[in-house]
């Protein structure tokens, strides 16, 4: 495998706002779809490819959506872009192509591919085998492929059966934390007719559960019991160590956060430097939390990165992942 040496700048590329699978945690579950446009991703295949290609950086493009396999002609976006970049996916292996893009796309030119296993949306469409499929099919061609399973409060039950059942199938599922607001069984309250209305917020904090906060202490034991032994059963299960770079979304950060959002506001941070956020028309910024830095557009003009790390300014940082990696010194803050 590669060093970092090899990429001289990562990117994280919303890809699409389209998803086929309709998961009551997502920010895309309430989007009123026959009004709204579902945008599966830029169609000129060329302007992408050129885009990343023109600024004479080696490129480490992490995608994500929405579901980035829906992107129009996105195994050839992904095929040229292997030819001098380095790609990293999230994905819910859902759909078909992800058998060819295993033929046809150098596992070598592959940071990583996030497999979310979202399993209430698998069994009710009946694909938990298609799941487990594809990602034999990806270990096998030596892909560097993790899965996680969101610990959401509805799922905290089920969870031992599922890693269970997963384990004997030959998958480790790595536990991630849930960020966000819970109603449980007063969820119609988070619908869109009730946030729309003043009067109705008083109830609506009342009834609201705001994660990871509201984790119990025996569902935070829970969480860490397991992030430790998949981390250690993930390592076994590789049967050796192989050189590879930590991964930018390193679960295994996630009992840092558990307790509570965390912030790396003052600190130095090189994002900006070496990574920055683009949204699906090409628009780069320096992260979403700090999306006033306007870096310019990949696809219809230039970029101009930062030459040396600058200060965080966000309260609460939206993606630790990237924190952890970029913030210059590490030290985690306390957040809300």
């Amino acid at each position: 495998m590669y060093d970092k040496k090899s990429y001289d700048i990562e990117v994280a590329w919303q890809i699409n706002e389209f998803c086929n699978f309709d998961c009551v945690y997502c920010w895309l579950h309430e989007r009123d779809w026959e009004n709204s446009k579902r945008f599966v991703g830029l169609q000129d295949t060329e302007k992408v490819i050129n885009g990343f290609n023109k600024t004479g950086f080696a490129w480490l493009i992490h995608m994500s959506g929405g579901e980035p396999f829906f992107f129009p002609n996105f195994l050839q976006v992904c095929y040229e872009l292997t030819k001098k970049h380095f790609i990293s996916i999230n994905t819910n292996l859902s759909h078909k192509d992800v058998f060819e893009f295993s033929k046809i796309i150098n596992p070598e030119k592959v940071d990583f591919i996030h497999a979310s296993l979202h399993i209430q949306e698998r069994i009710k469409c009946g694909q938990v085998q298609d799941f487990i499929d594809k990602y034999r099919v990806l270990r096998k061609r030596g892909f560097n492929i993790f899965v996680s399973y969101l610990m959401y409060p509805e799922s905290l039950d089920r969870f031992r059966k599922d890693y269970d059942y997963f384990k004997s199938k030959g998958i480790i599922l790595r536990p991630k934390v849930f960020w966000g607001e819970y109603y449980g069984i007063f969820k119609i309250f988070d619908s869109i007719f009730f946030r729309e209305f003043n009067h109705f917020k008083p109830i609506r904090n009342l009834l609201k559960k705001t994660y990871p906060n509201a984790y119990t202490k025996k569902q935070k034991q829970l969480i860490n019991f397991y992030i430790e032994k998949s981390s250690q059963e993930e390592d076994e299960d590789l049967k050796f160590k192989r050189n590879l770079r930590i991964r930018t979304v390193d679960l295994n950060l996630d009992k840092k956060w558990i307790n509570s959002l965390i912030s790396f506001k003052g600190m130095n941070c090189s994002a900006g430097k070496d990574f920055v956020k683009m949204d699906q028309t090409g628009g780069v910024v320096r992260c979403i939390d700090e999306n006033q830095y306007q870096l310019g557009n990949l696809f219809g003009g230039e970029v101009e990165l930062f030459r040396e790390p600058r200060r965080c300014s966000a309260d609460i940082c939206s993606c630790p992942y990237v924190g952890c990696r970029y913030v210059c010194g590490n030290t985690i803050v306390g957040g809300a």
